[in-house]
């Protein structure tokens, strides 16, 4: 058709082309046998190394020491966590932290602090007026500054040597240097060009989310932890002409980085599954005129046997929309692996933008890669602690509450194994679990994330 434009994304490893075959696995081999460096730092490396799109970057990892390694297995771990659109620790944990041990004085650094003190209406605004011209003065400064020589003036910031011997010129895009504030409006725009209905569901709903595709964090300047080594993980993972063309969809004449081409609505479970991974939309085709859409091929990346959301419209795109009428809703259905939703903008707002759902689905793949993919976890039964009925195949939940009638009435406790019975569940991607009876609290249900990157753990007593 001539008014459609078949889509593909821009983030190709360099490993998939033949010429760098070789390089990929020079340096894949240099990771794997390097010394010196922690194994998760490896893990890291390796993912770094398998998705990469620069070139340079494949044919520059042998060259580098083991101080250079380092650092940029350190990068790699605190962009990748503030990258990954869901909760998690938080990078700053990686950092060196400030002694507690108190100065020469024996003065604790924090008594003042601990103090509650009032601040006049005068006081605050010369405190607010002090720091506004701080910023403004940073950012002339940035905008000003020499980058004539491979980002020299960011020489403080982890990873500063990988930077000069890849020659890379600027980091950061200039409009990112400014100081930004969150746009309501985002998430009204974003509301009204999917007609307040859930983009993967088509339930129409007013308590749903304007969710952000590229995450936020990540594009609120300077001041945020973590910052500039997001954006220099990205000038060096994906070189610096894909990155502008990635910084390129974060910004727009009208609305900034809070640019609707970078929002979704969903319902707010499936905000929660599209965070953390469990589904993902390629882009496949989009029209060129009037009206315009984007068809997006919806994947599950949750096991077969959970239950699979209801959607309100049919399976065919063309049926879907026509052109400014309401969606179909008289259709509900269940959505399965690759069929294909067609979202349309039957105004002047901008699509989801093609290029930053491709890279959402880039992301992931490094995210499981590297085990920072954190799974979703269905709802469990107070009970028995198993997986309630809507989550799983019926017939695999007798099976497991048969057993668990067995193993539990005899206060068994035992470690997690992927797809053993009840006592041991796995719910999820690299997530295990314990069961444990307790007389008087009832059962207490402990997990906790085995990753390398995510040791926290949680327990939930039911």
């Amino acid at each position: 058709m001539e008014n459609v434009q078949n889509l593909a994304t821009p983030f190709i490893p360099v490993r998939s082309k033949a010429e760098a075959f070789a390089d990929f696995f020079k340096a894949y081999d240099h990771l794997e046998y390097l010394t010196m460096i922690q194994d998760y730092e490896k893990m890291f490396l390796q993912a770094v190394a398998i998705s990469t799109t620069n070139p340079k970057l494949l044919k520059a990892i042998p060259d580098l020491n083991v101080d250079e390694i380092g650092e940029l297995a350190r990068l790699s771990i605190i962009a990748l966590k503030n990258l990954r659109n869901q909760p998690g620790r938080p990078s700053s944990k990686l950092t060196t932290p400030w002694s507690s041990r108190p100065p020469s004085g024996g003065a604790s650094p924090t008594k003042d602090l601990d103090q509650p003190r009032e601040m006049s209406p005068s006081l605050l605004r010369e405190a607010l007026e002090r720091v506004q011209a701080v910023e403004e003065s940073r950012d002339v400064q940035i905008a000003a500054a020499d980058t004539s020589s491979p980002a020299e003036q960011f020489s403080s910031v982890i990873g500063s040597s990988v930077v000069r011997k890849l020659g890379i010129i600027k980091e950061i895009p200039s409009f990112l240097t400014k100081s930004i504030t969150r746009d309501r409006d985002f998430a009204e725009l974003c509301q009204l060009r999917e007609r307040s209905r859930c983009i993967v569901t088509g339930v129409e709903t007013d308590s749903g989310e304007s969710c952000h595709i590229f995450p936020f964090s990540s594009l609120q300047g300077s001041q945020k932890v973590g910052f500039r080594e997001t954006w220099r993980f990205l000038a060096i993972l994906l070189g610096e002409d894909l990155r502008d063309k990635l910084a390129e969809h974060l910004n727009s004449e009208d609305n900034g980085v809070h640019t609707p081409a970078n929002g979704i609505y969903m319902k707010s479970d499936i905000h929660k599954q599209f965070d953390c991974g469990k589904i993902d939309l390629i882009p496949i085709r989009k029209s060129t005129v009037a009206p315009f859409y984007l068809d997006v091929e919806y994947i599950r990346c949750y096991p077969a046997q959970e239950t699979l959301p209801l959607v309100r419209y049919p399976r065919e795109p063309e049926k879907q929309v026509s052109s400014a009428a309401e969606i179909i809703t008289n259709e509900p259905r269940s959505l399965h692996n690759r069929d294909i939703i067609r979202i349309i903008s039957s105004g002047d707002i901008e699509l989801p933008s093609e290029v930053l759902l491709f890279w959402n689905n880039y992301l992931r793949h490094i995210l499981r890669t590297c085990g920072l993919g954190k799974g979703y976890v269905p709802e469990l039964d107070s009970r028995t602690g198993l997986m309630k009925e809507s989550s799983v195949n019926p017939q695999i939940l007798m099976k497991k509450k048969r057993k668990a009638s067995k193993e539990l009435g005899s206060h068994l406790s035992r470690s997690a194994q992927p797809g053993d019975g009840a006592g041991d569940y796995w719910l999820g991607d690299r997530v295990e679990a314990d069961v444990v009876y307790d007389d008087e609290s009832g059962y207490k249900y402990n997990i906790s994330d085995d990753s390398y990157a995510d040791e926290d753990d949680y327990t939930h007593d039911y």
